[in-house]
């Protein structure tokens, strides 16, 4: 079986450090917002995300690149704190798949230096065929490109590849790619509507014994 893992939110629990970041970046700008607002941009590229905070809020008159800096320094404080979290019991299932010769993927909207940092953390790199950032395709989620070229380095045909995702943009971009969608859903974290999945789990023990 082929399976494609985005990563935040899905291998590690990394949601909550990003939402506070942002929510703390617009902060020392005078823009207070509740993580609902920052919800919305779950599962979507950095520079996408922050176009469209800039565009919400005119007191924001610097360029992405410039609170996307602001973000990481803001986020590497929370790691630095709370480290690199493993989603529940989902290093259990990664071991479990890897041994049933399943072959897996990462693709996640997220910078290849993170992702690289996350596989080397939790020690499973090696787990995976391929590493793919959203840095490497034109549009990112839910545009259904990060998956279809995720396919497309494992030498699959979409109908071919099973996702799990976390969020409504992530769920979104693996239906459009035309394959096989299951959300993760964390029974702590605020609700994505992933009612697009094919089917949804709140705990990875539950594909342990499935045939996939």
């Amino acid at each position: 079986m082929n399976i494609i893992f985005d990563m935040d939110g899905v291998l590690i629990k990394s949601e909550y450090a990003y939402s506070l970041a942002i929510q703390r970046v617009l902060a020392d700008h005078g823009v207070d917002v509740d993580l609902s607002y920052i919800d919305q941009y779950r599962g979507r590229s950095n520079p996408e995300t922050w176009q469209e905070i800039i565009a919400d809020f005119s007191v924001l008159d610097q360029a992405s690149d410039y609170y996307i800096d602001r973000v990481f320094s803001y986020r590497e404080e929370i790691v630095a704190r709370d480290g690199i979290i493993p989603c529940d019991h989902i290093l259990e299932l990664l071991n479990a798949w890897h041994g049933k010769g399943y072959r897996m993927s990462v693709a996640s909207s997220s910078p290849m230096s993170e992702i690289e940092r996350t596989m080397d953390a939790l020690g499973i790199r090696s787990y995976f065929e391929h590493l793919v950032t959203g840095e490497a395709v034109a549009q990112s989620k839910p545009a259904p490109d990060i998956f279809l070229y995720s396919a497309k380095l494992m030498n699959l045909e979409p109908k071919d590849c099973i996702v799990i995702e976390d969020s409504s943009h992530g769920v979104q971009a693996a239906k459009l790619a035309g394959m096989y969608c299951i959300a993760y859903v964390d029974p702590h974290e605020p609700a994505q509507d992933v009612s697009l999945a094919d089917e949804v789990v709140e705990d990875y023990r539950d594909l342990l014994d499935r045939k996939l």
